[in-house]
């Protein structure tokens, strides 16, 4: 996925499930979380916020996928 708004839409409908008003991890939470990151830093290498790009890179480093 190359869009912003839909990697974000899916990491809060990750974050906060359907429908329902508790935080919860669903399984694939993780990888929901390095594409939000991934995506994140590519929009910032191409609006030149690398400052922004370098914080995409170390979130994504430190994903832990357990």
């Amino acid at each position: 996925p190359n869009d912003l708004k839909e990697a974000t839409t899916r990491l809060w409908a990750a974050r906060w499930g359907v429908g329902k008003r508790r935080l919860e991890r669903p399984a694939d939470y993780a990888a929901i979380l390095a594409t939000y990151w991934y995506v994140e830093g590519k929009h910032a290498v191409a609006n030149n916020r690398l400052d922004e790009a370098a914080y995409a890179a170390y979130q994504l480093a430190m994903i832990n996928p357990r």
